[in-house]
């Protein structure tokens, strides 16, 4: 796989985005991923499903158009990335395996379609700091999904018949996925239309207070995609979730009305070409702000 780095791309500037900033950056939090030979391979579940109409509407903040069917994702990513570093060093599991979660809503801004993320939970600490530069308001949480291991005689690799299941615990559980896989489909025929060559644009609130200032410092919707994706056999069935009243979430009011099916495949791609991009602009004000409880919380 060809690398051609860009400094503005999620992966691509090893110091901008090194966190702790130190005289090495042995420390950074993406020190790992920020290698310019970073691969990213995944096992990826997608569940469809139709909710409340309004309910959608309620978590997917103006100026983002909708169609008005309720439909909405939920995504579940089990992933490694490996670098050359690999074979001449120590490398934990936890550097460079993560599992997240997040729920993934079409919408559109001037034409041009989008998948909005209101929540998201991963399992590692990097990933939620680099989520946050992007938009994804990535909780840790405890994020499990179904793997296969090449030498088990039944969950060798993806097949009719095999259920691949997903779930997110924090402080509570907050979800489950089940997906049963029966066909295998052209990428071309999945409703969110990942392809060879490309993907889907994300799209997250970006909202980063300062907390001297008093005032944010990033307040924009940003949208970002995968470089290099190349796709495997994509995997079409049944497909299920279930939705629970933890704690510190709030995911009930998706409650599905019907069930679209579930997606399951392998990816691998690149995060070193392309540059998160902003869609909107809110400035200082709180795209939330003439809702009730904002408005009580914010004394008006």
């Amino acid at each position: 796989m060809t690398q051609t780095r860009n400094p503005k791309a999620m992966h691509g500037n090893k110091v901008g985005v090194m966190w702790p900033q130190s005289p090495t950056g042995r420390a950074s939090l993406m020190d790992l991923n920020t290698e310019p030979d970073l691969v990213l391979s995944d096992d990826v579940l997608i569940v469809g499903f139709k909710a409340d109409p309004e309910a959608v509407r309620a978590y997917v903040p103006e100026p983002l158009e909708l169609d008005g069917s309720g439909t909405m994702y939920i995504k579940a990513v089990q992933r490694w990335g490996y670098t050359s570093r690999n074979a001449t060093e120590f490398i934990s599991f936890e550097r460079l395996n993560q599992t997240e979660s997040f729920f993934w809503i079409p919408c559109s801004y001037e034409g041009k379609e989008f998948y909005f993320v209101p929540f998201s939970w991963g399992n590692r600490d990097w990933l939620g700091y680099t989520g946050r530069l992007v938009g994804m308001p990535h909780k840790w949480a405890k994020v499990q999904m179904t793997s296969f291991h090449s030498f088990h005689p039944t969950y060798n690799e993806a097949h009719a018949g095999a259920r691949i299941c997903a779930s997110v615990e924090n402080m509570g559980l907050v979800h489950r996925l089940y997906g049963d896989l029966k066909e295998v489909i052209r990428p071309e025929d999945t409703p969110f239309k990942w392809v060879q060559g490309s993907c889907p644009h994300f799209l997250g609130h970006r909202y980063i207070w300062d907390s001297v200032k008093g005032r944010p410092l990033a307040n924009d919707l940003v949208a970002h995609y995968g470089d290099d994706v190349e796709m495997g056999p994509v995997w079409h069935g049944d497909g299920w979730v279930q939705f629970f009243d933890a704690e510190n979430d709030e995911v009930l009011q998706f409650q599905p009305r019907e069930m679209l099916g579930s997606w399951f495949f392998t990816l691998r791609f690149t995060h070193q070409k392309s540059s998160p991009y902003i869609v909107y602009d809110y400035g200082d004000e709180s795209p939330y702000a003439n809702r009730p409880r904002i408005k009580e919380l914010l004394g008006r």
